[in-house]
């Protein structure tokens, strides 16, 4: 059993499901939506950010999510993302993200 302060929202990369405290969370973007402009970064609305791959094989339901980190924001490209969270959750095991 999993216990989030709040509300997380659920991604997965390869078969683990994470969650991530919503309040980290600045939004989500299909990857058509950001350019790459190296391989460990991206550009979003003409800002360039430090890019995060949990995803190795990207498929139709890949998504980047725009995540506030300690030292700003940054892209997490995920595999899928599932939904919200709300407190505990008995149903499956779910890994907290952390930067």
């Amino acid at each position: 059993m999993n216990d989030f302060s709040g509300h997380a929202v659920t991604f997965e990369a390869g078969t683990t499901v994470f969650g991530l405290a919503i309040e980290r969370l600045q939004e989500i973007v299909h990857p058509s939506e950001i350019s790459v402009t190296e391989e460990h970064s991206i550009e979003l609305r003409g800002n360039v950010l430090p890019l995060r791959r949990l995803s190795t094989a990207p498929g139709a339901s890949a998504r980047v999510l725009v995540v506030q980190g300690t030292t700003g924001p940054y892209g997490l490209f995920v595999d899928r993302v599932r939904g919200v969270l709300s407190g505990r959750s008995a149903d499956e095991q779910i890994v907290p993200y952390a930067d």
